[in-house]
């Protein structure tokens, strides 16, 4: 089983060679650093890419693909994220610190802004 996340080899700008909820092949060139072509190590959907203005360091997360192939998955929020960013909304409105800078936000006009 390979890992749905690729990672730069090398440093430098990554140039997408496709776009998000493009359908690639193992072996396919999906992007490139350089002249470096980076590709895709099984058949899946492009579900995610780093922006090309981003500088890369080698080793660093530049793409995420989906080998289940399920393209509105591109486009969607998982149950998972969903349940963590629930929980992390839940942790801060829990924490009594946290209630004076939220209600000052909530006093806030848009106008301030």
């Amino acid at each position: 089983m390979y890992s749905r996340v690729v990672r730069a080899p090398i440093d430098g700008h990554v140039k997408s060679a496709i776009s998000i909820g493009d359908f690639v092949h193992a072996g396919q060139i999906i992007a490139r650093i350089g002249e470096e072509p980076i590709t895709a190590l099984f058949d899946g959907v492009l579900r995610g890419i780093i922006h090309e203005r981003v500088a890369v360091k080698r080793g660093m997360k530049i793409a995420d693909l989906d080998a289940q192939g399920q393209r509105e998955h591109c486009f969607t929020i998982s149950d998972h994220s969903l349940a963590v960013g629930g929980g992390v909304l839940e942790a801060v409105l829990a924490a009594p610190q946290m209630r004076p800078y939220l209600l000052a936000k909530t006093n806030e006009t848009s106008t301030d802004v």
